[in-house]
């Protein structure tokens, strides 16, 4: 079974249970990702058709693209279109596939899809050129992950990619990118960022590059610049007093076994890519696969397993506790109210906001209407605990706390 990965939370047009169709307003684009099921296909197809017609007639201009997992084969079909269509595009005119078989379901989408004017972009571009594979398995190899952009988006389109790289699925996960995008590629199992920690052992060089820093003494009128002047200058200066420190975060929190059955199924499926996908190199990538998915539901039901144990050696209420709550699933529920519901509700009831210039009538209280002088911060710089998590700026407290009076 396909799946449907949706990473854009503004401006969803409709969420179906087989379908999300979500519109890009600044590029005038309705995208719609879809997951056919066979036993679904004709009632699925028409309910679907019928939402990108409401978007056709309220957004006249909109480009459409459609994605996902149709479960149709449509071996080297759409081709012989109008060559004005890809004038000016990144795509070629004729469409190659790596699958030569046509199904029902195939010649029946083919023709609904051609009938309101789509074009198949799979085979068609540079990443693309040979129709790759898109879904893998025992019981056969096939292009049944597709995308379709009507004719007003092929100018748009800039490349489509088989990502052929090892998964939980069958399926191929297909990268489709836009010439006024950002391509989206897979997160880095590390990510290093750079940290500043307060050493008081080090607290005399810190204190000394920024006490003669020349920037700290750059003044401007810019309140927004005068901060970024003395933030950098901070951060500037606790490298030098060698308070940085790399920070290394890894996202793959997998088990050294795993890592490597990974790594053994990324060979096998290097091996089948250098191979054309041969029956032979085929059997021993969907072996190690198998064996990997058997591993990982090992894992799981040892990790499962052991949670149970917990709750029932737990002699403590705490230790019960806590073991129940490593067992609690919270689902989640997308909130169907949208964002301008709750704007316009929360404005009836909430009384309206001052503006800058409002002056609340009463007694003139100087500990509470005068500015903000420089003995009140640095008194509550004073209060600020040691050892906690920065903020936004990343720079804790005690590099606050030992500023020069510069």
């Amino acid at each position: 079974m396909g799946g449907l990965a949706c990473f854009y939370n503004k401006d969803i047009f409709k969420i179906e249970k087989l379908y999300i169709i979500l519109r890009v307003r600044n590029l005038n684009t309705t995208i719609a990702s879809v997951y056919v099921d066979i036993n679904l296909f004709d009632e699925l197809l028409e309910s679907l058709l019928a939402h990108i017609s409401q978007v056709e007639a309220r957004y006249p201009s909109d480009r459409l693209i459609i994605g996902g997992d149709f479960n149709s084969r449509v071996s080297l079909g759409n081709n012989g279109l109008d060559p004005g269509i890809f004038e000016g595009s990144l795509m070629n005119e004729e469409r190659m596939s790596c699958d030569e078989k046509m199904d029902t379901r195939g010649r029946k989408l083919l023709e609904i899809m051609e009938e309101k004017g789509f074009v198949l972009i799979n085979g068609r571009t540079n990443s693309d050129r040979t129709g790759r594979l898109t879904h893998i398995s025992t019981l056969g190899n096939s292009v049944i992950d597709l995308v379709w952009g009507s004719s007003g988006s092929i100018n748009l389109i800039s490349d489509l990619e088989v990502l052929q790289t090892h998964t939980m699925s069958d399926h191929f996960p297909c990268a489709l990118t836009l010439s006024h995008s950002t391509e989206i590629i897979s997160a880095p199992t590390h990510a290093t960022t750079r940290k500043i920690k307060w050493m008081p052992g080090n607290r005399d060089i810190y204190f000394g590059d920024l006490k003669y820093s020349a920037s700290v003494c750059s003044i401007t009128d810019d309140v927004s610049e005068m901060n970024e002047i003395l933030l950098s200058s901070i951060k500037k200066s606790a490298r030098i007093a060698k308070m940085e420190r790399k920070s290394t975060t890894n996202y793959n929190r997998d088990p050294p076994d795993i890592q490597n059955y990974k790594r053994n199924l990324q060979s096998h499926l290097r091996a089948c890519k250098e191979a054309s996908f041969s029956a032979e190199s085929l059997e021993i990538y969907q072996a190690a696969r198998k064996n990997y998915r058997n591993t990982c539901k090992r894992k799981r039901k040892a990790i499962m397993d052991e949670k149970i144990k917990n709750i029932s050696q737990a002699k403590k209420p705490e230790n019960f506790w806590k073991a129940v709550k490593a067992l609690q699933y919270k689902p989640y529920d997308m909130n169907g109210i949208n964002l301008n519901e709750w704007e316009e509700y929360y404005r009836g009831i909430l009384p309206q906001r001052p503006t800058a210039l409002f002056q609340p009538a009463g007694k003139y209280v100087p500990q509470l209407d005068d500015d903000i002088n420089y003995q009140e911060i640095e008194k509550s710089l004073k209060k600020c605990k040691a050892h906690k998590t920065p903020g936004e700026d990343g720079i804790p407290y005690e590099f606050f706390q030992n500023l020069p009076q510069n």
